[in-house]
């Protein structure tokens, strides 16, 4: 996981945004497999998935392991759009406690 938080802090919510989408609505977020109390909520205009939901920080720690990107774009044998194979994606993590005060983003690049 994606180290957004100091260990023991409470968090109320934890955004995944993709900064530089490049295929529109077939490329979003997702989550499964999410701990009890943790909701996620996806918002295509945006490119942001919000788990929301008050809980530990190793709980959204293990939230963002069932995160993951996806595109829906089938154009050749590896099952992605050519441009998704030339472009990676900036993604960021922001997350918020339950005073509302947000973390430093912690920034990763998934590449193809």
């Amino acid at each position: 996981a994606l180290g957004v938080v100091q260990s023991g802090s409470n968090i109320n919510q934890l955004t995944v945004q993709i900064t530089n989408p490049q295929d529109g609505a077939s490329e979003r977020v997702t989550a499964s497999n999410l701990p009890s109390g943790i909701t996620a909520d996806y918002d295509a205009g945006s490119h942001s998935l919000t788990l929301s939901g008050s809980a530990s920080a190793s709980s959204y720690g293990d939230a963002l392991q069932g995160v993951k990107y996806v595109n829906d774009i089938m154009t050749d044998l590896f099952g992605m759009s050519l441009d998704s194979l030339r472009n990676p994606r900036n993604v960021v993590v922001i997350a918020r406690d339950i005073l509302g005060t947000s973390s430093v983003g912690a920034r990763a690049t998934v590449s193809f």
